[in-house]
Formats: structure tokens, C-alpha cells, sequence
């Protein structure tokens, strides 16, 4: 499968888009403390992540 150049295009742009956006997810999972909001310190995992988006 070939790829056209407009197809290389967007996927080369992409990716530094989804990079940064795993960076700040990432980021806002570790580092911001829940307390801060009115959160519960221990939250499931999937709470933490709703939480951090």
C-alpha cells in the first residue's frame, strides 16, 4: 500500500499532535492532585483518567 503525498502529509502532522496531547494527559493523570478540585484522593482508575481529562 502506497501512500499519496497529501496521505504522508497529514500523518507526519499528526503525529507531533498526538504526542503532545498524551504528554498533557499524561501530565494532568500524574501530577495534578485531586484534592485541589474537591476529588477523592483514591479514585479508580478509570475516575483518574476522567479526572485528568
Amino acid at each position: 500500500m502506497r501512500f499519496s503525498a497529501e496521505q504522508k502529509a497529514i500523518a507526519v502532522r499528526s503525529a507531533p499532535a498526538i504526542v503532545i496531547t498524551v504528554a498533557a494527559l499524561a501530565s494532568a493523570w500524574l501530577w495534578l492532585p485531586p484534592p485541589l478540585l474537591g476529588a477523592a484522593r483514591d479514585m479508580a482508575t478509570a475516575d483518574r483518567l476522567a479526572y485528568a481529562l
